[in-house]
């Protein structure tokens, strides 16, 4: 898509976070759209506000929707976290993903959010479960509409682009 978006319509992961595929996301990465997902996958982003690790550069993750036992683990780097930032560094990196279906009742979508070691290590130093926003799909660690940013800003699935939830939770 010209605007910067990435819009994939099946991605099928791994087994497992320790075997997954990596998606890194970039200061010049756009939105990335999954309409279905199956598996397991990561996503880490590489770049952040020295000054402010809450600003975690890179589009947001949408999944539209995720076949059962899917998970999506999204890290960032430990650039400027610290014992009083990580809760919110890990809320604002929870923030970054959306799952479209859990609005309509569905749960088959599991996340986590880590702060890792180093740009170059796996290695993960805090770790914890995304809860979803009912109203929004919007991931927080609380699940809290308080602990987001609002609806997705970018509308472009939810407005008839690909894989929109219709009546039953078909993907059309």
């Amino acid at each position: 898509i010209g605007d910067g978006r990435s819009v994939i319509n099946t991605l099928s992961g791994g087994s497992s976070l320790d075997n997954a595929g990596n998606i890194f996301q970039t200061v010049n990465s756009g939105n990335l759209y999954v309409d279905n997902l199956s598996g397991t996958v990561k996503v880490t982003y590489k770049d952040c506000n020295a000054n402010d690790p809450t600003e975690i550069y890179g589009g947001n993750v949408t999944i539209n929707k995720a076949n059962a036992n899917s998970q999506i683990g999204l890290y960032t780097t430990n650039n400027g976290v610290n014992e009083e930032n990580v809760d919110k560094v890990l809320n604002a990196l929870a923030n970054k993903l959306y799952y479209n279906a859990y609005v309509n009742g569905y749960d088959n979508l599991k996340g986590i959010v880590g702060i890792l070691e180093g740009l170059n290590s796996s290695s993960v130093t805090k770790q914890a479960d995304i809860k979803f926003i009912s109203t929004t799909g919007q991931g927080s660690l609380s699940g809290n509409e308080a602990d987001g940013t609002g609806a997705n800003q970018d509308d472009y699935i939810a407005n008839g682009g690909h894989g929109v939830i219709v009546d039953g939770g078909v993907v059309n």
